[in-house]
């Protein structure tokens, strides 16, 4: 009730107490004017103890007033009347005082609500802060103890999953273009979106958020089924998601996935969490390619060792280029690769070994002004075409992938050219380039070694 209608309320009661005090008085006399207490308690339990008072000293004129009205003849007795009229002020007091004293009983009720509220508020957030603390140390502890990220990842996703209640949790990585991601570790795998499958970046909703280094927040997956990735989702019972990206000095390296079956599903109060172990994942996922790379180094070497010394033990120019392909076949894991040979009389490619090519015929043949190789062979330098799909001089053979053209030199001629493909595009990188390049140079060299032998 606001103050005006307190107001309002006092004001009646006055005006009805002047009203019936004609009547009133008709019927028992003088005694009416005892009447006058009613709006007095009013004023005083309405507006307070001031008013109450207030109300109880004008409580003597007024009477004075009515029975001047009616020709009391007790008008004369000006004692009773200041007596009654003090009695009037001693109740208003009363009732206006405990009026007071009942409201700041409620205040004080309500402030000390409000207080619990608050003291419930940071326990829970102390408490949720705890558990949170305690999810990020199990997660550094199953980050630390893992030599790969994907072997840690149960225990992440068990421990993500406690705090937020999401049904699906997946890790993807970029390439180095950051054109395509890679599902790295997923602990729901759907034919659409498994382990291991690969998507452009154009075809998430996510990718300009999560590149620019802030978290992609979707409260409903409804709403960006236009896109294949989000579609995939929303069609595996999903509803909404959050994409929380990673971060290795200040580059962008992927993202952590967590998705829901309800709408807003994700409480905004864990992307504090949600940070510390993306950074945590980052730094073991740097930590993994460092290590990686290093033993994929040391591999590469001994391996380049070993092609080095079977080289040497042939003079034969077939031979050569069998050991070549099986050697960066079957020890280096290029799938799909092949050695051609010019054919100094038709000028065509001759295909002499190769390994992943199933429907190449035996020695193959491919004329001038045909397929992707040809370019090493004119120029005498490694060509790369990240996605053959684009470029029209691809002879039809793998329909989808990468492909590297490295020349083989025999000082300023080039006999032949070392031909390496795969399924993904943008699968090779500088270092499988080295490779290559080593590769067939030593190739170069047992082939100048076989054809001087023959010579002589």
């Amino acid at each position: 009730m606001n103050q005006r209608t307190r107001i309002y309320l006092v004001m009646g009661s006055v005006v009805a107490y002047v009203l019936s005090f004609v009547p009133i008085y008709s019927a028992v006399g003088g005694v009416a004017g005892s009447l006058t207490v009613l709006p007095v308690v009013t004023a005083g339990w309405l507006l307070g103890l001031s008013t109450g008072v207030l109300f109880g000293l004008l409580s003597l004129p007024l009477n004075f007033l009515l029975y001047a009205l009616v020709r009391d003849p007790g008008l004369t007795k000006l004692t009773s009347l200041a007596l009654a009229s003090l009695a009037c002020t001693v109740v208003g007091a009363a009732v206006g005082g405990l009026k007071q004293l009942l409201d700041q009983v409620k205040e004080r009720s309500r402030e000390l609500a409000r207080e619990r509220e608050v003291l419930k508020e940071q326990i829970a957030e102390r408490k949720r802060a705890e558990e949170e603390s305690q999810v990020v140390g199990q997660i550094l502890h199953s980050l630390n103890a893992a030599m790969d990220v994907t072997e840690a990842f149960p225990a992440v996703v068990a421990s993500l999953k406690a705090i937020t209640g999401c049904e699906r949790i997946s890790l993807a990585l970029f390439d180095e273009s950051r054109e395509w991601f890679t599902i790295v570790a997923l602990d729901q795998p759907r034919a659409a979106l498994s382990q291991g499958s690969r998507m452009r970046l154009s075809d998430t909703a996510a990718a300009e958020d999560v590149l620019a280094g802030r978290p992609h927040l979707t409260p409903d997956l409804a709403t960006e089924a236009d896109f294949p990735a989000e579609r995939a989702l929303y069609q595996a019972g999903h509803r909404s998601r959050i994409n929380v990206p990673l971060r290795v000095r200040k580059q962008v390296i992927g993202a952590l996935n967590l998705a829901w079956s309800r709408p807003a599903g994700c409480d905004v109060m864990h992307l504090p969490l949600f940070g510390q172990i993306t950074d945590a994942i980052a730094l073991a996922v740097e930590r993994s390619r460092l290590l990686e790379a290093a033993q994929q180094q040391a591999r590469q070497q001994a391996a380049l060792f070993r092609l080095s010394a079977e080289l040497t033990a042939t003079l034969d120019e077939v031979e050569i280029c069998q050991r070549v392909v099986h050697g960066l076949h079957d020890t280096l894991g290029y799938d799909y690769l092949g050695v051609f040979l010019v054919d100094e009389a038709t000028g065509e490619r001759v295909l002499q070994a190769s390994a992943g090519w199933t429907n190449a015929p035996p020695n193959w043949r491919i004329p001038p002004g045909h397929g992707l190789s040809e370019r090493a062979l004119l120029d005498g330098q490694l060509h790369y075409t990240p996605d053959v799909t684009r470029d029209p001089h691809y002879v039809p053979g793998l329909n989808s992938g990468a492909e590297v053209d490295v020349p083989l030199r025999i000082g300023e001629q080039v006999p032949g050219v070392l031909a390496v493909e795969s399924l993904q595009p943008n699968a090779f990188d500088q270092n499988d380039f080295a490779v290559l390049t080593a590769a067939a140079n030593q190739a170069s060299v047992a082939m100048e070694r076989a054809r001087e032998h023959r010579a002589g």
